[in-house]
């Protein structure tokens, strides 16, 4: 079986290998890979370069969509083709994949691989594709305290209460890393609940301009978690690792607690995709998306075509990667540790990989 695209997949029986995409030194590259997942099973390392999805030649195929794309739209486009080869990846779970690698010593890798199913909950909002909602959260413990992590894969509400337990388990740490990459936003709204864990008043993270007026989005301070319990604002530093791939909702987030002084972000720049828009129902079926509004970070700065330009431009590379070294999150961690507060010891083992 030689399968990829399975367009016979629904939500419900949708499976994937466990790898995710980015483009790097012209090509593209393997820089996260599940544990536990048919790739890690089969030997797939971060660092691996991808040159076949089934029949697929991956080389040409990038070539191709980037054919009289100029410089100022090729971010995009660039972004348009990976999101579409790591769809390549998804398909009916039980289905199979075929891929060919290249690993760090130059060495051909040829695997088929099964779709392994996702149970990751289904969100189903408006006229968007269903999505699959990922959220992980990590503690990393030392003798002088404690440093969260947290990463999602969008910004939908199931998120929401995965946070906020994942805050009450962090609220002693000294730091938490808040791991945007790869996230292509959601809805925007949410920024608001989720900045309000990190301010201790009332404090803007941009505006949006329409025809009509102007939306602030505002957070205020969160004061009980979301049983009722007290829980005061995040008292410890904050760092946001943002890519190529963290767009919309992600960006807005990422500017706001930047401009504010609250964050200091890691990473490469982002896609700079950040116009609120609407979906609209066409007669035929299709669903037209267009832009309603624009948006300003707190100092005024617009994010679209600009992104968020990060504290510390740390991109990813092949060769630590294939270390296993996520130097990005390394670099936070690192900031992280300087700065100190007074939190006891916490419990617990050391840091998990890094991977």
């Amino acid at each position: 079986v030689d399968a990829w695209g399975d367009a016979g997949a629904t939500p419900d029986s949708l499976g994937d290998v466990g790898v995710e995409l980015r483009a790097l030194g012209g090509g593209v590259v393997v820089t996260r890979v599940a544990p536990g997942s048919p790739a890690d099973a089969m030997g797939v390392r971060p660092g691996y370069l991808l040159e076949r999805v089934g029949t697929l030649e991956v080389a040409p195929y990038l070539r191709q969509r980037l054919v009289g794309v100029d410089s100022a739209a090729r971010p995009l486009a660039r972004l348009r083709a990976l999101l579409a080869l790591q769809a390549r990846l998804e398909g009916q779970a039980g289905s199979l994949v075929r891929l060919g690698l290249r690993d760090g010593r130059g060495r051909q890798l040829h695997v088929l691989l099964p779709r392994r199913a996702v149970t990751d909950p289904v969100v189903r909002f408006g006229h968007l594709p269903p999505q699959h909602v990922r959220f992980a959260s990590a503690r990393y413990a030392d003798e002088r305290g404690c440093v969260g992590l947290v990463r999602f894969n969008t910004w939908m509400t199931p998120v929401m209460p995965r946070l906020d337990d994942a805050m009450v388990e962090f609220r002693h740490c000294r730091g938490l890393v808040i791991d945007l990459r790869g996230n292509l936003g959601g809805v925007a709204a949410m920024v608001m609940g989720m900045g309000a864990y990190f301010v201790d008043s009332v404090a803007s993270l941009g505006t949006m301009h329409t025809r009509g007026g102007t939306l602030r989005y505002v957070a205020s301070p969160r004061g009980s978690d979301r049983h009722g319990r007290p829980l005061a604002p995040f008292a410890g530093g904050v760092a946001i690792l943002v890519d190529a791939h963290s767009a919309s909702t992600s960006e807005i987030f990422a500017a706001g607690l930047q401009v504010l002084g609250r964050a200091r972000v890691f990473g490469e720049p982002t896609a700079g995709q950040a116009l609120p828009s609407m979906l609209a129902p066409l007669p035929n079926g299709d669903v037209m998306q267009h832009v309603v509004a624009d948006f300003t970070a707190p100092n005024g700065r617009r994010l679209e075509a600009r992104g968020v330009i990060p504290d510390a431009f740390i991109p990813l590379r092949r060769d630590a990667l294939l270390a296993g070294r996520d130097e990005p999150l390394l670099a936070a961690l690192a900031w992280l540790d300087q700065r100190t507060i007074a939190t006891p010891a916490a419990p617990g083992a050391g840091r998990p990989p890094l991977r």
